[in-house]
Parts: C-alpha cells; structure tokens; sequence
C-alpha cells in the first residue's frame, strides 16, 4: 500500500482462490478440551467480525470483493456447499457460551505465523470482547511446524492458497480433511468422504461428494470416533450428560460371526494416564 502513494504506481486486485482460516482442535490433541464443544466453537465464529476485518486489514481496492461464504472457492472445479458460515452475532455468542457453561469464558491460546501477525491480533480482539480470554501466539515457521506435528495448537490463524492456487476443489479437501498432521478434526466420517471422492472422476458428481464434506465440516465435524464393520449406522447425538455435549450413537442391525466384527475405533493422541 506504500508503494500506491507514489504516482507512477497503481495497485490492481484480483480474485484468487485462497483464504485465511481458524481451525478448531476438534479433536483435543492440545488437550484443551473445550473445543470439542461444538456450541463454544459455534460462539467464537460467531464473535469473529469478518466484514470489519476485511474493513481495516485488506487495501481499499480489495473492498468490493466478497468474502467467501463457504469452504472453498465457487471458481474452483468441483467446489460445491450448502453450509453457509456463521454470520458476525457477538449476542448469539455470549448466548451459546453461557449455554454451553462458560458464560464467564475460559482461555484459548490462538496460534499464527507469517502474513496473519494482524489477523491474529484482530480475530483474538474479537474473541475477548465476548469474554473468551484469548491469548495471541505468534510463531515462526519452524516453531509453526514443530507444534503442528506435535498437535500443540489449540486454535491456528493460518493461511491457504490452494497449492499454489490450483483450480480444483480437491486440493482444499485433501489438504484439509485427510488423516495428516494437520488434521484437528481427526473425524472418520470426513475421511472416508474425501479418501472415497477420489474414486469418482465426473465433475458433476465430485462436487457432490465434496458438498458432504464442507458441510459436515461446517455443520457437524466429528470428534474422532471411526465406526467400523457390517451392518451398523452411526450419527451424532446430543448427551449434555458427556464432555463436549455430544455422543456418537452407533446401531448394529445384525450381529456377525464375532464380537470384533463391528465396532469404533478412536485415534489416542496422548498417553493414557489416571486421572
């Protein structure tokens, strides 16, 4: 923006298909544990003003373009979603807060690294002004890297381009919502979804299948549980009488040969301990 000041520069935008992002340890591998509340994740997307952000953090000539509605790019091949994000309601926030029991809120450390230093600052403005103290940590790449395969982070400010800006949506969901490092979801569902979308070549019915994924992904992200064998279905319900408020409910319709036949398997991230 400097170099706009200077008559014999002029500054173009364009479009692209990359955005900047919060992700939610979904599945506790910091151990923060609140987060797998999906009422407390609901209330911090709630909180975040992305329109104000855009406001005060992106050039004057980048206003008119609209911020993303959805998981990924509608320019992008194959990108499909109904889920839309939640809209800015900071009332709405402090509502499912105190719902979810943490009306005087609780403390989350926020994660960024390179061109997100003033996204960070702002979205963890955004948080404590609905009473959910966050703290801002602002990290180098290699620390970055290090705490990401360490499963450190307990909500990462971070930023993604698409590999590069490649024009198809699968990108975004192999990059997001297969099992690697990266994976804060660790949600079977979503892996099964996006490993099976690989076999399917029409374009048409790609898209269809990625529409599964953004929108479990908005609406409904798992918390690791991976159901397994014949003749069972399996669905989240709500126990407010767990952690987190929600259950896996899994249905065996037909028993098989042996006890091991069907069951759920859950991926341990730290060491079992008492207590």
């Amino acid at each position: 923006q400097n170099m706009t000041k200077n008559p014999d520069f002029k500054m173009f935008v364009t479009d692209v298909p990359s955005f900047s992002y919060l992700q939610f340890d979904v599945a506790n591998r910091s151990g923060v544990g609140v987060l797998r509340d999906q009422k407390v994740r609901a209330a911090m997307s709630h909180a975040i003003n992305r329109e104000k952000i855009k406001e005060y953090l992106l050039p004057k000539e980048a206003q008119g373009i609209p911020l993303p509605d959805g998981n990924c790019q509608k320019v992008l091949v194959a990108c499909k979603y109904s889920a839309k994000l939640p809209e800015y309601d900071p009332a709405k926030a402090k509502a499912l807060l105190k719902e979810a029991g943490y009306e005087g809120g609780f403390d989350l450390t926020l994660t960024g690294w390179g061109a997100v230093k003033d996204l960070l600052t702002a979205v963890a403005g955004d948080l404590r002004a609905v009473g959910i103290r966050a703290k801002e940590s602002y990290v180098t790449y290699a620390t970055y890297t290090k705490q990401r395969q360490e499963g450190q982070f307990q909500g990462l400010i971070s930023y993604y381009d698409n590999a590069g800006s490649q024009p198809d949506a699968e990108n975004t969901v192999d990059f997001f919502y297969l099992p690697s490092e990266r994976d804060y979801f660790q949600d079977g569902a979503l892996h099964r979804l996006a490993s099976d979308a690989h076999a399917v070549t029409d374009t048409d019915k790609r898209a269809l299948e990625y529409q599964k994924i953004f929108d479990k992904a908005v609406n409904a992200p798992g918390i690791g549980w991976a159901p397994y064998g014949p003749n069972q279905t399996a669905r989240q319900v709500p126990a407010p009488e767990v952690p987190g408020g929600n259950a896996v409910q899994i249905k065996v319709s037909k028993a098989g040969a042996n006890p091991w036949n069907s069951g759920a398997a859950y991926p341990t991230i730290k060491p079992i301990a008492a207590g």
